[in-house]
């Protein structure tokens, strides 16, 4: 049908429902457990609602949207203060806090509304000699300002939180009756928040000195890649409204990635290190005025491979995406078509949440790499390497056999605390997934 979409055709929803049962324990002891009260279970729903969006001013994009989710768990907890008598909590420390678990479907749901808007400003800068290899310089400019609401859950109408004595003293503390659910629970307090991200893009157009055909093409060349800052205010909140600023930003340097982020709490501290309400604009002078460094980060890194097979690579990969031809995804198959590769990432952080103690550095480098020692056989690498403790943090090796229809893979940890190791013989296709034999010593060994 021609002509824009009429109001009503644009609501828009989405349904997902997750069911998960799990429990840790021996094999010879798993028969033995109760479904109700020993196995972690439920299901989640998931329940997103656009609503129709609208132009403000012509320029600024208007979207609402409801959010609803809900758990469903068999059995929650009950918590009873007995002065006379001693239990151990789920640590193994004496309580005098008594959890009981009570079996039963219990519902577990929250809602939020949110409306957001948002724009785009161009900027551009365009050389005045007309000699210039820079054709052009391109700013844009994406700021964004949202408010969600959602009630407090906490509240006693709702029943998802209670209060147990917690000494003799009489205190009294909250907790949630679904502590320990599967899928978490909901929080308390009630939070109306007003959002703000400014995105930043720098496009340099170039023209292309290697070209010899006189036809003047053009190359272009990203300076800043999402340079973005964002931060939001809570208006419900009694204290600390403003949340940190976080701020994000990818550049390219001579054909590598850089990743860079930083967080700055406008809030100074006590002497013991603990937030108090009152901004640091009031008290700091300088660039100290905008808050403190709480982290910060800077990651790159680099991929070589071999230029033989990268066709052949691609093809495979439009193959296994088709699943008229091979059912399943990439991440399912070995990619024998190029000989080898390798490459590295290097990752530096550094965190000072309490400015009167010292910041930890961190430094670490991971190096991947595969080879194919034959048309059939395939080798991979991993390792991480911690340059502050000087010492290799994890480390693995797999093997990939390719046997047609089949597939054979060893994977192995070879020292640490995650030492392991695992094999598997499987069908390829994804119809016969299940179909495989698997042999494995898990790292939980190690304990």
């Amino acid at each position: 049908r021609k002509g824009s979409a009429k109001w009503y055709e644009q609501f828009g929803f989405s349904y997902s429902v997750n069911m998960r049962n799990t429990i840790t324990a021996k094999e010879k002891e798993i028969l033995q457990k109760s479904f109700l009260t020993d196995w972690q279970n439920g299901i989640q729903h998931n329940l997103p609602i656009s609503l129709p969006g609208f132009n403000l001013f012509k320029y600024i994009n208007m979207s609402p949207s409801f959010s609803y989710s809900e758990k469903w768990y068999f059995s929650h907890i009950e918590k009873t203060w007995y002065p006379d008598q001693t239990f151990l909590d789920r640590y193994g420390r004496p309580t005098h806090i008594k959890t009981d678990t009570i079996t039963g479907l219990k519902r577990n749901y929250q809602y939020s509304y949110s409306l957001s808007a948002s724009t785009n400003i161009y900027g551009m800068f365009m050389p005045k000699n007309p000699k210039s290899k820079i054709v052009g310089i391109r700013h844009k400019v994406s700021p964004s300002l949202s408010f969600s609401y959602n009630p407090d859950f906490g509240n006693p109408k709702y029943g998802f939180w209670k209060q147990v004595q917690q000494d003799s003293t009489g205190r009294m503390d909250y907790y949630s009756i679904f502590d320990g659910g599967i899928y978490g629970y909901t929080g308390r307090g009630a939070a109306g928040m007003v959002s703000f991200s400014l995105t930043n893009n720098l496009e340099m157009k170039m023209r292309d000195t290697r070209d010899t055909t006189g036809t003047s093409k053009f190359k272009k060349v990203k300076l800043i890649d999402n340079l973005s800052l964002g931060t939001s205010y809570n208006l419900i909140a009694d204290s600390l409204n403003l949340s940190p600023v976080s701020i994000r930003g990818r550049t390219t340097v001579q054909g590598v990635g850089v990743n860079f982020g930083t967080t700055i709490n406008p809030y100074i501290t006590n002497e013991k290190g603990i937030l108090i309400n009152e901004y640091a604009w009031n008290h700091n002078r300088g660039l100290a005025k905008l808050g403190r460094l709480v982290n910060a980060n800077l990651s790159f890194g680099m991929q070589f491979n071999s230029k033989k097979g990268e066709k052949e690579s691609e093809k495979a990969k439009e193959a296994i995406e088709d699943e008229n031809l091979l059912p399943g995804d990439m991440s399912n198959y070995v990619d024998f078509n190029i000989p080898w590769d390798f490459g590295f990432d290097y990752s530096f952080t550094y965190m000072r949440p309490n400015p009167y103690l010292k910041g930890k550095f961190t430094q670490t480098v991971n190096l991947r790499g595969s080879l194919n020692l034959t048309q059939k056989w395939r080798i991979n690498m991993n390792t991480n390497y911690d340059i502050m403790a000087r010492q290799f943090s994890f480390t693995s090796f797999s093997v990939y056999r390719d046997l047609h229809c089949w597939e054979m893979s060893l994977n192995f940890v070879p020292f640490g605390r995650m030492k392991s190791y695992s094999f598997t013989l499987n069908a390829r296709t994804s119809v016969l997934r299940d179909l495989k034999v698997s042999k494995q010593r898990s790292f939980y060994d190690n304990f």
